[in-house]
């Protein structure tokens, strides 16, 4: 007996048992089938039963066999949205025991993963966060740059006369400071710039530069900036490339590190 052959069929059967009530409308029931397609390990329907799962639809499905799909989809194939709703699982006891270390786990390869689920919940769970604008060169900026600029990655000349003029952002978790990024305005270019976005190690994959970059941008906006220009790491742009920042120019170095700058023009 091919049993490959007849697990492929299976598989089938199923996705097109779903599909025929997600045209009916009856998304209950389809639910149903694409988390059995899942169980036998199809992608494509672990993807959608977490896609729909977002839209709220099939609540009413089995417990017990969405927890199991979710684990192979997070163990299996390391989707994001299924380690969130994993974590979730464990969080509130759906389909399996309540387990908060294990919640916390999945919620944290979720965020590292992208899902900005995972990280609103490890955030809920785990720091409290605030966001704080400074003027000058706050201590607090200055020792989180250190941490990651200087110490980290080795840069020699972190600090300079643009710190005196420049909008410092210090993200604190509780009173340790954590993430820090500065704005400031060129006259040459004609444009504001963001720059120095540092995040200590222990923090990533929390949305921390995401934070900064919108609190940066809204910022800008205050004073009326149409623009906002970065000199990016080269190796970070498709970060910046999420944000609608987009390189123009050549490349250049700074401290033997590849750069380009990236701008990201506001609607008027």
């Amino acid at each position: 007996m091919d049993f490959k052959k007849q697990k492929q069929e299976k598989i089938e059967f199923f996705l097109d048992q779903a599909e025929q009530y997600d045209f009916s409308r009856e998304h209950a029931k389809a639910m149903i089938y694409y988390i059995r397609a899942g169980l036998l390990g199809d992608e494509r329907a672990i993807r959608i039963v977490c896609n729909n799962v977002k839209t709220g639809y099939g609540l009413s499905y089995n417990y017990d066999e969405f927890f199991r799909c979710m684990k192979i989809g997070a163990e299996n194939y390391r989707i994001a949205d299924a380690m969130y709703e994993l974590g979730v699982c464990y969080s509130s006891g759906i389909g399996t025991e309540k387990n908060e270390a294990e919640a916390m786990h999945w919620f944290s390869e979720g965020a590292m993963a992208g899902s900005k689920e995972a990280k609103r919940s490890l955030r809920t769970y785990n720091y409290d966060l605030t966001i704080t604008q400074y003027d000058e060169l706050s201590p607090f900026a200055m020792l989180v740059r250190t941490s990651v600029f200087v110490n980290e990655q080795g840069y020699k000349n972190e600090f300079d006369f643009i710190d005196e003029n420049a909008h410092h952002f210090v993200i604190f978790d509780g009173k340790k400071p954590v993430a820090t990024a500065r704005v400031y305005f060129d006259a040459l270019m004609e444009t504001y710039c963001l720059g120095r976005i540092a995040v200590l190690k222990d923090y990533r994959g929390l949305g921390l530069g995401e934070d900064l970059i919108e609190a940066a941008q809204n910022y800008v906006k205050d004073l009326h900036g149409r623009n906002l220009a970065l000199h990016a790491q080269v190796s970070k742009m498709s970060f910046y490339e999420r944000f609608g920042y987009q390189a123009e120019g050549e490349q250049d170095e700074d401290e033997g590190v590849p750069h380009v700058w990236m701008w990201k023009r506001f609607a008027e």
